[in-house]
């Protein structure tokens, strides 16, 4: 299937697939000029694309405020990169796909690729972590236990000896989680970028090979492209809204504070 077709090269043992690689360095190079470009045109007054720009960064900035309390806003930017990263690796998929550098398409997307959508996650996970040491420093790992604490004060005297295992329970539930976290993230990515490529190209082709006995099929045939197109717009825009917004929840989760 063309959806899970890479360039392969082995590499001292490790398959890697070039052209994932080639086209998400592109993308941050790319975007890194762009920002290099736009910080010199930033005015007081701004434009079209800065005042775009500005909405959706204050846009981060009150769901951060709102989730993860009065310092949210130190979350926001980071949050904001992953969101415009996964973005940007969604929609590169939806250019012409027939330009190519020897044998490697330019414009795939990189978050067809299940070791870009783990990556992501890895990052996430990172980032959520470093940001719980970095405001609760050793206490963070309390939350390794949570809700330890709770239940250890709901206990009357005779039965703290229970905590011992439930202490242990909790810490291993809490391990899954942190690993779930991560296997949900980069399987609910890519899956649904696959799964919107194949759904794409089968629409395409029925309208090209089954309505072609239909009168109507030569109006379809140019609609239905343009509705993928549109449809694939959105739904890139809403898994890397969706993926932002948890390692936000997974920020604010880190940096809680539990009475």
């Amino acid at each position: 299937m063309e959806a899970i077709h890479f360039v392969r090269y082995n590499l001292y043992g490790y398959t890697v697939n070039v052209d994932t690689i080639i086209v998400t360095w592109l993308i941050m190079a790319v975007f890194f000029v762009f920002l290099l470009i736009l910080r010199t045109k930033l005015n007081v007054i701004p434009g079209k694309i800065q005042a775009l720009i500005e909405m959706v960064v204050d846009f981060f900035d009150e769901q951060a405020d709102s989730m993860a309390g009065p310092d949210g806003r130190e979350y926001a930017p980071i949050v904001f990169f992953i969101f415009i990263a996964v973005l940007l690796f969604n929609w590169i998929g939806l250019l012409p796909g027939m330009l190519k550098v020897g044998r490697i398409p330019i414009f795939i997307s990189p978050t067809r690729d299940i070791n870009t959508t783990v990556a992501l996650a890895l990052c996430t996970f990172v980032i959520f972590n470093y940001y719980g040491f970095k405001k609760k420093g050793l206490r963070y790992f309390l939350n390794f236990i949570h809700p330890a604490h709770e239940v250890a004060r709901s206990l009357p005297v005779y039965m703290l000896w229970l905590m011992i295992p439930l202490t242990f329970l909790f810490l291993i539930l809490n391990i899954v989680e942190l690993c779930a976290r991560v296997l949900s993230l980069s399987i609910r990515l890519f899956g649904n970028v696959l799964g919107e490529h194949i759904v794409g190209t089968a629409l395409i082709l029925f309208t090209t090979v089954v309505l072609k006995l239909f009168v109507v099929a030569g109006i379809l045939t140019y609609l239905l492209p343009l509705f993928v197109f549109f449809l694939s717009v959105i739904t890139g825009a809403v898994q890397a809204f969706i993926f932002a917004v948890l390692t936000l929840t997974y920020i604010a989760g880190a940096v809680a504070e539990y009475e």
